[in-house]
């Protein structure tokens, strides 16, 4: 990514399979369009993002793996990620309301 020359690239994590697709320079930035191509671990409702798309558009000379900064990102990808992160939080809080209101009540 850091010439942003036309590429593709498929990224075997130990949870997840990534494919980039670097379309090459769009204004003073180089597009990327991530796609997450298989769940391998995790919770069961991350599969839902599996076949999701996003586009991410990066400064010169960066390199980065584009999911690990959605502030560059868009689409229904990154859209659906931040769903599950919410949902996910949602869940742990109600899980440890005690440990988190006991905590809160000792201020």
């Amino acid at each position: 990514m850091i010439s942003c020359k036309k590429a593709n690239f498929i990224n075997n994590q130990q949870e997840a399979v990534w494919n980039y697709d670097i379309k090459g320079v769009s204004g003073e930035e180089c597009e990327i369009e991530v796609t997450l191509e298989h769940i391998i671990s995790g919770k069961i409702n991350s599969e839902k993002l599996q076949g999701k798309s996003m586009s991410c558009f990066y400064p010169p000379n960066v390199f980065e793996y584009p999911e690990k900064n959605l502030d560059l990102c868009h689409g229904r990808l990154k859209e659906d990620m931040q769903e599950l992160i919410l949902i996910n939080l949602h869940e742990y809080v109600l899980d440890n309301l005690d440990v988190i209101g006991g905590g809160v009540s000792e201020l």
